[in-house]
């Protein structure tokens, strides 16, 4: 009996370790125009893709700080953008809108799903817009949290917001825009205060930073790649 338990309990084990195995699976895609794009597959239940923010960073650190709590809901797909994180570079130095909406295209193809969720972070909320006037009948709900949609909104009231915190005037005019907004930056960073954009606690952006230092991307897609240079409006719902 005693030796028939142990067998029941192995087989457990080894039935669990599996299933846990199949839910969390890391794997390589490779896109239609040769870009390698990493991507992560856990939980059970829907397809949700997560699109995070940037240009240029990466979807660990939303993965690791809370976002796997919606994995006993739904199956998270949590993908690197080229350009980003462990996801290799275009050959072809193409970073457009349509290219990286047809990542995600391509990604819920690789799922054989007829229709999936989008939750989208910062500038992912420009992509997750995108794909949903390309691809409409491919969603079935799209969750924005705390996104961009307009990135010449968003830097405006970035700058506007820095010069209330430092009590200061940087500009927000359109031809040097991106310009005044790293010198505004640059003084909050100086003032120790950089952390405000983000969250109200600095140990919180203490942690991301942690997470954050393993990005292996060098965050400096070159500006005419960059996507952003297109959505001076914004993106109609």
């Amino acid at each position: 009996m005693t030796r028939l338990l142990k067998i029941i309990f192995l087989f457990l084990f080894l039935f669990n370790h599996t299933v846990n195995a199949q839910e969390k699976k890391d794997y390589t895609l490779l896109t239609g125009d040769q870009v390698k794009l990493h991507v992560k597959k856990s939980g059970k239940g829907p397809v949700c893709i997560f699109i995070h923010g940037g240009p240029g960073a990466w979807s660990q650190s939303f993965e690791n700080l809370g976002g796997n709590k919606l994995e006993s809901d739904l199956t998270m797909v949590y993908y690197d953008q080229r350009g980003s994180g462990y996801s290799g570079n275009s050959p072809e130095g193409n970073y457009s809108l349509d290219r990286m909406a047809e990542d995600i295209e391509e990604i819920r193809k690789q799922y054989g799903t007829e229709k999936i969720y989008l939750l989208a972070h910062s500038f992912g909320g420009i992509l997750a817009t995108h794909y949903a006037l390309k691809y409409p009948d491919h969603v079935k709900g799209i969750i924005l949290a705390n996104c961009t949609l307009n990135m010449k909104y968003s830097l405006q009231q970035q700058i506007s917001y820095m010069n209330r915190l430092m009590d200061t005037d940087f500009k927000a005019e359109d031809a040097t825009l991106l310009a005044d907004f790293m010198k505004a930056k640059n003084e909050l960073v100086k003032r120790g205060l950089d952390y405000k954009m983000l969250s109200d606690r600095k140990e919180n952006i203490e942690l991301l930073n942690k997470i954050d230092r393993k990005n292996p991307s060098s965050l400096n897609l070159p500006k005419k790649h960059l996507p952003y240079r297109n959505t001076g409006r914004i993106t109609p719902l």
